[in-house]
């Protein structure tokens, strides 16, 4: 348990994100924040989990009539710093603590400060649960010819850890016209359109992965069950 203090600033111009910036004259005023928060963090190499502990996450949404999950709290009241898959990406053998408070923690923070003076995020931001997942895919795959294969894994394996992603384990078909996943009653492709986009390449890499040249294939228990049994874990060669 402890205090998180920062003094932060965004740029909505250049979306750029400054910890302890040395100018502020071309920031707009109220993105600059001087904030703190009290925490408490269960740390683990591999998945650390962060729980805001001084009733402030509380009166936001008893003040907004919110639910968690609109501000990326999970059920169990840790935050959801950003999609898993990420996390992985940016820390691929074990989580730095330093790093992890200054990529992830204090970004967080900085958003949940500015969302409580002015009831929105500063930037853009991932749905929750699988959603953010998709949405994380989409804004990783949209700039490259070629898909990433360290993403496509962390992807397919997260999805499929919960047993509960319907279009992986029991291969339903990604309809267009089926009602988003959100539950808002809308079409998934107008709801959340970057999720859908970012669905249909996962599926669509995923489905292209047979054979697969230049790629060592090993067993892994969580792969091979991510891949329905077929597959294993990858190791890239090649590529």
């Amino acid at each position: 348990m402890g205090n998180i203090s920062f003094f932060a600033a965004y740029s909505p111009s250049s979306q750029e994100f400054i910890i302890t910036p040395q100018s502020t004259s071309n920031i707009p005023v109220n993105y600059i924040i001087s904030d703190s928060f009290k925490v408490e963090i269960m740390f683990h190499l591999y998945k650390p989990s962060i729980k805001e502990i001084g009733g402030r996450v509380e009166n936001i949404l008893l003040k907004n009539n919110i639910r968690q999950s609109d501000i990326h709290i999970n059920v169990n009241n840790t935050i959801c710093l950003c999609p898993y898959p990420k996390l992985r990406k940016l820390f691929p053998d074990r989580v730095n603590i330093i790093d992890y408070i200054d990529k992830l923690v204090i970004p967080c923070f900085y958003g949940l400060s500015f969302y409580e003076k002015y009831t929105k995020w500063p930037w853009g931001e991932y749905s929750h649960y699988d959603l953010g997942i998709y949405e994380y895919y989409y804004e990783n795959r949209i700039p490259s010819d070629k898909p990433d294969m360290s993403v496509i894994i962390n992807c397919i394996e997260i999805l499929s850890d919960s047993g509960k992603n319907i279009f992986l384990k029991k291969k339903v078909p990604l309809n267009e016209d089926k009602n988003c996943p959100c539950k808002s009653g809308h079409k998934f492709k107008d709801c959340h359109k970057e999720a859908f986009q970012g669905l249909s390449l996962l599926l669509q890499d995923y489905n292209s992965l047979y054979p697969l040249p230049n790629i060592i294939l090993k067993k892994s228990t969580n792969l091979n069950a991510a891949f329905g049994g077929k597959m294993a874990e990858w190791v890239k060669m090649g590529f």
